[in-house]
């Protein structure tokens, strides 16, 4: 219930006093980012929902235009991404997992995937995704049909 000018405005004040060093929001739509600019105040990055089954083009754009990093919060889909087929097929090219190809498709985009696992060989996977680079035709593909899901 509070306004987000006054978050803002309080967290520049922390930023000024140097008890921190970049503000960053989280679940934020390009209303939230604008209104911060407008104030003048530097968003440093972003936290959002973010994975080929679920992201938002438009915001990824604001946020690169603006210089805005993008953490991908839930970048395997809840553990959904291990189902999907076009993963699965594209990464079969690679010799990937699909979470391997989805972890590997934010990366492309420019943003920083935050995986969670307690298991060792996913944790150990999701690592291995650094040695392949997804085609232009590939990133098309998934953007489209990750963009259609919003």
């Amino acid at each position: 219930q509070i306004p987000i000018e006054e978050t803002l405005q309080e967290m520049e004040k922390l930023r000024a006093q140097k008890l921190i060093r970049h503000i960053g929001l989280s679940n934020v739509t390009i209303n939230h980012l604008m209104r911060a600019l407008e104030l003048g105040i530097p968003i440093t990055w972003v936290q959002v929902e973010m994975h080929p089954l679920f992201y938002d083009a438009e915001l990824l754009a604001f946020c690169q235009q603006h210089s805005i990093v993008v953490q991908a919060w839930s970048p395997l889909a809840l553990g959904r991404i291990r189902e999907d087929a076009m993963l699965a097929a594209i990464g079969k090219k690679y010799g990937k997992t699909p979470s391997q190809v989805a972890l590997r498709w934010i990366i492309q985009h420019g943003c920083i995937p935050l995986p969670s696992s307690k298991n060792a060989r996913h944790i150990q996977q999701n690592i291995e995704m650094m040695d392949f680079t997804l085609s232009q035709e590939e990133m098309d593909t998934i953007n489209a049909v990750s963009y259609t899901h919003l």
